[in-house]
């Protein structure tokens, strides 16, 4: 659903890997990087990934862009439920990947 609505919307979802030869082409020297991503289950601390939140914060856009609406998003229960098919398949939770990038001039 993420990623279909950033596809939909035009969104460069790999923008944080193409990071460092956006500083080169800027002048800039080579940046440092980080990765920052939670992983879990259902059932351990990092439950809640961000990818529901995420949803939510998302679901005008992608309700207006025709590939859910908001009910059947549900925002209310989507953590819910979500957590509870985890359980159900014993699946582990990945939550969406923060690339940072810096350096000094």
């Amino acid at each position: 659903m993420i990623a279909e609505t950033w596809r939909r919307v035009g969104t460069n979802w790999n923008m944080g890997l193409e990071l460092p030869a956006a500083f080169v082409q800027a002048g800039l020297p080579a940046p440092d990087m980080g990765l920052q991503s939670n992983i879990g289950t259902a059932s351990g601390p990092h439950s809640r990934t961000g990818v529901t939140d995420l949803v939510v914060t998302m679901a005008p856009v992608i309700e207006q862009h025709g590939v859910a609406t908001i009910a059947e998003i549900d925002p209310a229960t989507l953590t819910q439920r979500m957590l509870a098919e985890a359980s159900a398949n014993g699946s582990v939770l990945i939550g969406p990947h923060q690339i940072g990038v810096w350096t000094r001039v």
